[in-house]
């Protein structure tokens, strides 16, 4: 998959990058740390085959995802590198797992529902501009697609909550 970017270096500088990246959260932790040495993200794509995919540039806040998901993958490999073990042992560890995979998700969602308010707050007071109305209607706009893109992602998280959920239930 390709990463293209657009960012503000700390001269002012526009700078265009794009990179292959085989892993998604690779790309996440390079987006982290531009952000992490003082850039601003102006735009982020993922191109894989003939899809594009905008992120949410305001999601990337220089924290690094990294040894998060790294600390899980070792995890679940050595779950999987055990000798089968017993019944109890299996669900046990699912369960670990899927609860991590609950907290992931709903800070997820906090996040989403943060961004949203933060482009409502935005299309709000461009609804009060006093910019010409061509500008204003663009502007109103980006802000509604913008916000259409986060309240799709909002569902899919607070559906993909409900199924992590009724897994617990079911491993319980």
């Amino acid at each position: 998959m390709l990463l293209h970017l657009t960012a503000v270096d700390l001269q002012n500088t526009f700078r265009d990058f794009s990179c292959c990246i085989d892993r998604l959260e690779l790309s996440f932790d390079v987006l982290n740390r531009i952000v992490s040495r003082g850039d601003k993200l102006i735009s982020a794509q993922l191109i894989d085959e003939q899809a594009v995919i905008d992120l949410p540039i305001e999601a990337f806040d220089g924290v690094s995802v990294m040894k998060l998901i790294t600390a899980l993958e070792r995890e679940w490999k050595s779950v999987l590198e055990e000798p089968v073990p017993a019944r109890i042992k299996i669900l046990t560890a699912l369960l670990v797992i899927t609860n991590k995979q609950l907290a992931v998700c709903e800070d997820h969602i906090v996040r989403i529902d943060s961004l949203l308010s933060r482009v409502k707050s935005l299309l709000q007071r461009s609804q009060r501009m006093n910019i010409p109305v061509d500008a204003k209607q663009a502007l109103e706009n980006n802000y509604q697609y913008t916000l259409s893109l986060y309240q799709r992602q909002l569902d899919r998280a607070y559906l993909t909550r409900q199924r992590l959920l009724q897994t617990i239930d079911s491993l319980s």
